[in-house]
């Protein structure tokens, strides 16, 4: 009897444990061996991630913060690339000059040097590729130039292809006079001349669209007049106003919300930020060009169906807005 007992109270905790635990069954696995012959079942698109929160909120250096401008350089380094567009998974060239800018020899350290392909981004260019430094020196004589020759496949440092978009390369080197044993602190110089654009693969959008959208948060009001959509870039032209702007012809005045802009766009889960913006003083407002040459935002493919532009502006320590504006495209993809 002791044990019939033992074996019912066993059998009652078993079923109290079902009862209380329905969902604890044996689960099927994930993946299913594939009987021969099946096709691999496509993945699922990945979910689009969230928009990533504005930089921190920090006025510019003023002119007392400004660094010691670094010593002056052995030599002169620049870059050219064979073409300034490219499609997706061509060949990228870049050659790059090292010059003896002195009157005496001078010795670079290490080469080939460090080269690092950067994508412009805030709130710092990302790095994208690195190549590692050579372990050899060059020699320059007083007036000499060498060429390096450099090609990328436009893999990142995972083996991925990079997205579409505005690229550019930084060199670093140290180098030193030949009458010297010591080197200099090493120099990394940023190619603007070796900037160059990677294509999406079906086309850029090229129109112009006259948008006259305005959104106003507080006593700051803003105009979206024009998008230009063209093969190298876009650019937005916004009329920025407020009822404490002044203008004054003869010198500009101070700028009542600060001049420091955030600004992100999108177009089908396409992302972009940038800050720099160039200006023109009206006397109905300030004129912002974000896109102006050179400094180039990626352009917009030619599919996209609506254009998102987000604009934040830093006053009093903190991010105001967005101010946002939707723009309807008219898709050129079979043109």
């Amino acid at each position: 009897m002791k044990r019939k007992a033992v074996l019912c109270s066993v059998s009652m905790l078993l079923l109290s444990l079902t009862v209380l635990l329905p969902n604890c069954q044996p689960q099927p696995p994930d993946e299913l061996p594939l009987s021969p012959g099946q096709e691999v079942p496509s993945p699922r698109p990945p979910a689009e991630p969230p928009p990533l929160p504005p930089p921190p909120c920090k006025q510019p250096e003023g002119p007392g913060d400004k660094r010691p401008p670094p010593p002056p350089s052995l030599t002169r380094v620049s870059g050219a690339v064979a073409q300034k567009t490219y499609l997706p998974q061509e060949e990228i060239e870049i050659e790059f000059s090292f010059t003896n800018v002195t009157p005496e020899s001078v010795v670079v350290n290490p080469f080939p040097p460090e080269v690092k392909i950067k994508m412009p981004t805030l709130p710092g260019d990302e790095v994208v590729r690195s190549f590692a430094a050579g372990t050899k020196e060059l020699v320059l004589k007083p007036g000499k130039t060498v060429v390096y020759d450099f090609a990328w496949n436009q893999e990142d440092d995972y083996g991925n292809q990079v997205t579409p978009g505005w690229y550019y390369a930084v060199v670093e080197h140290r180098s030193r006079k030949a009458s010297d044993t010591e080197y200099g602190r090493s120099l990394s110089t940023s190619l603007r001349g070796a900037q160059f654009l990677i294509q999406f693969p079906q086309g850029p959008m090229e129109q112009t669209i006259e948008v006259n959208q305005s959104e106003t948060i507080g006593e700051l009001s803003m105009t979206l007049e024009t998008v230009d959509l063209y093969a190298e870039g876009v650019t937005f032209l916004v009329l920025v106003t407020s009822p404490d702007y002044i203008y004054n012809k003869a010198e500009p005045l101070p700028i009542p919300w600060g001049d420091y802009f955030y600004v992100r766009y999108s177009a089908d889960g396409f992302v972009k930020d940038v800050a720099v913006a160039g200006k023109v003083y009206l006397p109905e407002g300030i004129r912002y060009d974000w896109g102006y040459n050179p400094v180039f935002l990626d352009p917009v493919p030619k599919d996209a169906k609506e254009l998102k532009l987000a604009i934040y502006v830093c006053r009093f320590g903190d991010w105001q807005g967005p101010w946002e504006f939707e723009v309807p495209l008219m898709s050129t993809e079979s043109n």
